[in-house]
């Protein structure tokens, strides 16, 4: 014992900050560096709606090109991150380009695990049907090899379904995640061990170099990679390694985002591998939606209608994504326990976490709002930025961005917008009652602001008999009566302002969408489509209990769900609609006759079109049905019912007005896309792939509104340690934390030691040390003797309170 008192534990340090730096470069352009101070316009003589008077989106794939054109002014912003390390280089070189880095995509391999698949119209067996087959592909991808080789450094290995760096339960989690990372690290020979042996359970053979299926059939292995991007050349590396390594013959079937679209989502044939790849639209603070999204809801994909994940992953999945924890430690437990059960049921198998540099023209934009992990998806950043003085700003001016893909998904609020293509418009023209803080994830008001009393996570709070609920097999609104309780109560008071055609919001719009959401999730009703029942709305329906009007602009929801941060409670609460009531109606009643669908799922089904609002086919059925529609001043009847108080009452005045103004609207603009954002939609152009939305002058908020959000709070962090520490003896860790070159607190900083296997020994919170002006972690004597000899990781995970 005395010996090994004097032994020495070698040290080497990773430094884990969730969220990393994400400043501008540090060798600013020299037209960032030359110019001029941006113009300081008094708030009173700013236009309501954005900065800018227009915004128009191009089609732009072309990185290089792309990069050109943001260098000579030609485009202004790339809503897509730079890809490649050349064109990193590229825009380092160029004096007019600049660009914010995040960790916005999220790349995976999506595993059809349906047992038969059909192939060309023949039945045909899936390995991939087998869960042991599926997780061994684990083993088989080398996530090193993909990020450094493939990507050039741009990624991170990504394991399991909560991705470093992006999501802050990876940390919260972090000695579960290393040793999932540690047990699904690149291992061939384990990996065709356990396919080898699996498949012959199953009554494959193994023939010459070949495999073939139970009915003696060669097994041929159809990959959807896809070709814009990135993943062309991880699905090449891929297929080859399966082709290689597992003997199955493999056909690469190649293409764009919209075939992928309707095949993989939409569809169950014709696919066994899709190399499948996810963008944030917010920073995420909790991550409770993860698991039950990835792996449960057929939201993203059609092989959840069919396919059972392991009861134990979809009961957790389902708690979690409720809300149904009661303390954090048990949260924290069911996360750690979702990671294992995610990646065993490997139906999605993560790869990379994509490094995103988002490149604009500095010489020409300023004021750009981000999104410390959706970088450029972030409503904010169109809704903040604006040109330099010098090039006609702060006010007016048409940006023109690039959009890496467009017209991939429909342009509809129910089962539409599923690809950051039409997000990144979407976004813009719509409005949020709440929306994650882009530097925190915490939720924060848009539209409504609110108040939250809870007697969770065990308690419960009376609610009012007079409180209402729709009865969605009836399509009736009833009070809820007496003996109601509810976790949670949330009041919501909304600042409506117009929609884009001219009309006033109502506390009807409000009720109207949610009797909506009620509907699409009825099996009884002819609208109803599982496709487009999203988790959050299952959260939702769930948990609702009643909402009470209580006057023009306010509201009290009610809702049997708790979190530990309020604020979650609100945006589970959050009723808030960027559809009105008539827009509902219109699709409606084209779906309810069948003529178009809300989902690709639903259109597939169908053999229809997935509704529109904007372009294409779906625009003449639909105004075959606002035509009799309008003739008829047609109001739901569940929005005259006499339980509604009259301000969420739909009159016939109303519906005249509403009809008329979405008449004149068609009229002016070709479509139906009308909602309530800082701009309104015009024209989409498919042939040109061109998309203009124009500012809308009579949004309730002025152009610096979101001014605030421009610059993220990431502090600077450091750390000293010995390199060696003596078993037995004290030692001492040193975190450096500084905000623009000041001391800064504000950040919760864990320390963390792992052996050679990868498993977490010893775990400390640092304090802060006000006469230092560090975070300090001391290891006691006793803490160092329990050691073993050997070299040890040292693990410092900060996540910031503002960043």
């Amino acid at each position: 014992m005395r010996a090994n008192r004097w032994a020495l534990v070698a040290l080497t340090c990773i430094m884990l900050l969730m969220f990393l730096p994400l400043t501008p470069r540090a060798t600013a352009s020299r037209a960032t560096a030359n110019a001029a101070p941006a113009s300081v316009i008094p708030s009173e003589e700013l236009p309501y709606g954005p900065y800018v008077d227009a915004i128009e989106y191009y089609l732009e794939p072309d990185e290089a090109d792309m990069l050109e054109k943001l260098n000579t002014g030609e485009r202004h912003l790339w809503i897509w991150a730079i890809m490649t390390p050349e064109g990193l280089r590229t825009a380092d070189e160029m004096p007019n380009v600049d660009y914010f880095i995040s960790y916005s995509g999220m790349d995976d391999l999506f595993v059809n695990p349906l047992p038969r698949v059909k192939i060309a119209g023949e039945d045909r067996f899936n390995p991939f049907g087998i869960r042991e087959v599926r997780e061994a592909l684990n083993w088989l991808i080398d996530r090193e090899y993909i990020c450094k080789e493939v990507l050039g450094g741009l990624g991170y290995p990504q394991y399991t379904v909560f991705a470093p760096y992006a999501m802050v339960d990876y940390a919260r989690a972090y000695p579960t995640m290393l040793q999932l990372e540690t047990r699904y690290s690149y291992n061939p020979d384990k990996a065709k061990e356990v396919i080898f042996t699996k498949l012959k359970e199953a009554g494959c053979t193994f023939k010459d170099g070949k495999w073939y299926d139970p009915d003696g059939k060669l097994i041929e292995i159809h990959f959807f990679i896809r070709t814009e991007d990135e993943r062309k050349d991880i699905g090449d590396y891929l297929a080859s390694v399966i082709e290689e390594e597992l003997g199955f013959t493999v056909v690469r079937d190649y293409g764009p985002g919209a075939e992928a679209f309707a095949k993989v989502y939409g569809g169950i044939e014709d696919w066994h591998l899709y190399t499948e790849g996810w963008g944030f639209e917010a920073i995420d603070a909790y991550s409770d939606w993860a698991p039950y999204y990835m792996y449960c809801s057929p939201w993203t994909g059609a092989v959840f209608k069919y396919y059972q994940p392991d009861p134990e992953l979809v009961d957790l999945a389902t708690k979690l994504l409720n809300a149904e924890y009661r303390t954090m430690e048990e949260r924290l437990e069911w996360v750690k326990k979702l990671a294992d059960l995610c990646s065993r049921d490997s139906t999605r198998i993560w790869m990379v976490l994509s490094i995103s540099p988002w490149p604009y023209c500095s010489a020409q934009v300023e004021n750009i709002a981000y999104d410390l992990v959706a970088g450029f998806y972030s409503p904010f950043t169109l809704r903040t930025a604006r040109f330099k003085s010098d090039y006609g700003g702060p006010v007016g001016g048409t940006l023109k961005v690039g959009d890496f893909n467009m017209f991939v998904s429909a342009f509809n609020p129910v089962g539409g917008v599923k690809w950051v293509y039409e997000w990144v418009v979407w976004s813009a023209i719509t409005d949020f009652g709440l929306w994650p803080h882009p530097h925190t994830g915490i939720y924060f008001p848009v539209r409504a602001s609110f108040k939250v009393i809870t007697a969770g996570p065990t308690g419960y709070l009376p609610v009012p008999e007079d409180a209402l609920t729709f009865n969605a097999t009836a399509l009736d609104w009833t009070t809820v009566g007496p003996n109601v309780t509810a976790t949670s109560a949330v009041t919501l008071n909304f600042v409506f302002g117009k929609w884009h055609h001219g009309e006033d919001m109502t506390m009807a719009d409000i009720f109207a969408a949610m009797a909506h959401a009620f509907r699409v999730a009825c099996e009884a009703d002819p609208i109803y489509d599982a496709a487009s029942i999203t988790p959050g709305m299952e959260a939702f329906i769930s948990a609702f209990r009643g909402i009470k009007v209580l006057n023009d602009t306010a509201v009290t929801v009610y809702i049997d769900y708790w979190h530990p941060d309020k604020t979650f409670i609100a945006a589970m609460a959050d009723v808030w609609t960027s559809t009105p009531w008539e827009i509902y109606a219109l699709m409606d009643d084209a779906v309810t006759a069948r003529e178009l669908a809300w989902s690709d799922v639903q259109a597939t089904d169908w053999g229809v079109e997935c509704l529109d609002l904007f372009k294409g086919p779906s625009l003449p059925i639909l105004k075959s049905h606002y035509d009799s529609l309008s003739t008829a001043n047609y109001i739901p009847p569940y929005m005259q019912d006499p339980d509604l108080p009259d301000c969420a009452k739909i009159t016939t005045e109303m519906a005249t007005a509403r009809w008329s103004a979405l008449g004149t609207w068609y009229d002016t603009y070709g479509h139906f896309l009308v909602s309530n954002g800082p701009f309104k939609a015009v024209k989409a152009d498919t042939v040109a792939k061109v998309i203009r939305i124009e500012a809308f002058r009579e949004y309730p908020f002025k152009a610096d509104h979101w001014d605030w959000l421009v610059k993220p709070k990431v502090p600077d962090l450091s750390v000293e340690m010995p390199e060696s520490i003596v078993m037995g003896e004290e030692a001492t860790v040193s975190v450096t934390s500084t905000l623009e070159g000041a001391p800064y607190s504000k950040v919760d900083v864990t320390f963390m030691l792992a052996d050679a296997a990868g498993r977490v020994v010893l775990q400390k919170v640092a304090t802060w040390d006000p006469d230092a002006k560090k975070f300090i972690v001391t290891l006691t004597a006793d803490e160092t003797l329990s050691l073993t000899p050997g070299t040890y990781t040292a693990y410092v995970v900060a996540v910031p309170h503002e960043a």
